[in-house]
């Protein structure tokens, strides 16, 4: 016999499951975006309270100098750190400020920058347009720099690979098959890490879902996962990459319970209710797996244990996604710093 409370928080999963749903592609692949650590500007063991108050520091001095470059190099790691950390107000005014000075200081480079952080956060915001938009301008100026030479190629590398999570997430098949074969392109003329393979394979196993070929997409998956998870700690894989065995395991996992193989579906979510300390954007795609997890555990009459990842799924509903829904994105306003300093400019 189901519990009164049991009861009334089976409503409230399923409030949180439409939200988690919608947010599921755009949370998937966050883990793979460029992180505050990309333009050296802080050392890699600053612990992350102490980070907010580097950046203000080096901004200050950048300030103080006059140097251009510095200030919007800064302005955009404020904006990796801040979506790492979930606070989007800030990031989005500071990725602005940097777009909107780069483009005054005219740097093809820092615009680049500057116009992939604003893609990046519209993205993970499901503002697709925009998204695509800021993406492919920022895509256009890296193209033009590699054409001259002006950056590596794993520079221009990333922003193929940024386009290939925008029509994942999007599920545009023809142009996320031709990104993916771009990609594997220009891995032949850098020395990648194996984990950007395994990045691949797991875009290649979404085009197979979307094509019903439920095993193909389990095969890549699969694959992947085994080549994570027989790694030794001698191997070219660190700890980072390792925590990408979340996004695999939930996706095995789903697949499964698509099929209703609820068994397997089990196990796959038990190996991702293990991975500990995963902070970020992926926070909403734990959100998710877990009551996915409820789900599968109530088909197997585990009640109890459904109702606790449930309630794990809703603490984290509850804390960072109500703003952040469907129902509430037509009328949510983000300060839009780019966009306000333009209508200035324009009106004197």
């Amino acid at each position: 016999m189901l519990s009164i409370s049991y009861l009334k928080q089976k409503r409230t999963l399923y409030i949180s499951l439409f939200i988690l749903n919608i947010l599921f592609l755009q949370c998937l692949q966050s883990q793979q975006l460029k992180t505050h650590f990309e333009e050296s500007l802080i050392p890699i063991d600053t612990p992350s309270d102490s980070i907010s108050f580097v950046l203000n520091k080096t901004k200050k001095q950048a300030l103080i100098k006059k140097d251009s470059t510095l200030l919007i190099n800064t302005l955009i790691t404020q904006s990796r750190f801040n979506r790492f950390k979930l606070n989007y107000l800030e990031a989005f005014s500071v990725a602005g400020a940097a777009l909107f000075i780069s483009e005054e200081y005219k740097d093809a480079l820092l615009i680049a920058k500057a116009n992939e952080e604003l893609g990046v956060l519209t993205y993970l915001y499901k503002q697709s347009e925009e998204s695509e938009s800021y993406l492919k301008k920022a895509h256009q100026l890296y193209k033009n720099l590699y054409k001259n030479k002006k950056i590596e190629v794993s520079e221009i590398y990333k922003s193929y690979y940024n386009l290939v999570l925008h029509y994942q997430r999007i599920a545009d098949k023809e142009n996320l098959q031709s990104y993916i074969d771009s990609c594997v392109v220009l891995l032949k003329k850098m020395k990648p890490s194996p984990i950007n393979s395994i990045f691949l394979d797991e875009k290649k196993a979404s085009i197979s879902e979307w094509n019903e070929k439920h095993n193909e997409a389990l095969t890549y998956l699969k694959n992947a996962v085994n080549r994570l998870e027989n790694s030794t700690q001698k191997s070219v894989f660190n700890y980072k990459d390792k925590q990408f065995l979340l996004i695999l395991y939930g996706r095995i996992a789903n697949i499964y319970l698509k099929n209703k193989n609820f068994n397997e579906a089990k196990v796959y979510f038990e190996k991702f209710s293990k991975i500990d300390g995963i902070l970020g954007e992926t926070t909403f795609y734990r959100s998710f797996l877990y009551s996915r997890y409820a789900a599968v555990l109530k088909e197997l009459n585990q009640f109890k244990l459904a109702y606790e990842y449930e309630k794990k799924s809703n603490t984290i509903g509850i804390t960072f996604l109500n703003p952040r829904n469907e129902k509430n994105k037509g009328f949510l306003t983000i300060k839009n710093y780019y966009k306000e300093e333009l209508t200035k400019k324009e009106n004197n």
